[in-house]
This record gives structure tokens, C-alpha cells and sequence, in this order.
């Protein structure tokens, strides 16, 4: 129940029940991240199987996935990244993003950090022209 006191801990219950043993799952509050690791030569991946398997999990506990916030995020360091086929939820295919936000860290495909240093130069020179405003 959203608004309650009782809302964080049944959904904390909920969640903490999510049993998808391989691959990481990280889990923060409403938010699940699953990563898959593919090493050079592997032509296949086990990401389908694992959403699928994550949604019906979900399922079973009365939620759904939200297809418009999931996003796939292929990170490779090789100048010809291997192909796979789209992830699918449902019979919606997951945008592939270039980069994703996660606990509010930018994560970028080729894992450099530009666009999150700009994010924090930007916000830290908003919170310091805010501060100099108060101070007038």
C-alpha cells in the first residue's frame, strides 16, 4: 500500500524474494538491475531466459514489469561488439540504450565517466549560483 508505513516493508518482502541465481541482481528499493557478463568468443546470451524468468517472478507477486523504464545497456571495449538479439518483455523490445542512470551514477556503453562528471559539475554550479543568490 503506497503512502503507509506497512508499504516499504511488504515491498521490501516482495522483492527480497526474487530468486535469479545466474547473474548479479542488484536491488535498491523499486529498482532492479540485473548484469550478465560475456566474455570474448560467447556467441549466446542467458539475458532472455532471465528477464522472463524475473517477470514472471514478479508476476507471482501481483506486479509488472514497467517496459518504459526498463533499458538494456551494452557495455564493450571490442570495435565490433558482438550481436544479440533485442530483449524482449512481454512482446515489447527493450530500448538499447548508450548510457543509464543507476542510483544516479551515468553509466556510458564504453564505461567512461564524461557524461556523469558533467552532471555533477553541472549540478554543483547550480547549487553554487543558488548559494550565491541567498547570500545577496
Amino acid at each position: 500500500p503506497t503512502g503507509t508505513k506497512l508499504g516499504p516493508w511488504l515491498f521490501t518482502i516482495m522483492i527480497n524474494d526474487l530468486s535469479i541465481t545466474e547473474v548479479d541482481l542488484w536491488k535498491y528499493v523499486d529498482d532492479t538491475t540485473i548484469t550478465e557478463a560475456i566474455h570474448k568468443g560467447q556467441t549466446s546470451s542467458n539475458l532472455q531466459h532471465l528477464v522472463d524468468d524475473l517477470g514472471n517472478q514478479v508476476a507471482s507477486d501481483k506486479f509488472e514489469l514497467n517496459k518504459a523504464k526498463c533499458k538494456e545497456l551494452r557495455i564493450s571495449f571490442a570495435r565490433s561488439p558482438p550481436v544479440f538479439d533485442p530483449i524482449m518483455v512481454n512482446d515489447t523490445e527493450l530500448e538499447c540504450v548508450s548510457q543509464a542512470k543507476i542510483l544516479g551514477v551515468t553509466f556510458l556503453s564504453d564505461l567512461k565517466w564524461n557524461a556523469h562528471v558533467d552532471e555533477v559539475i553541472k549540478k554543483q554550479q547550480i547549487w553554487s549560483h543558488v548559494r550565491s543568490v541567498r547570500l545577496e
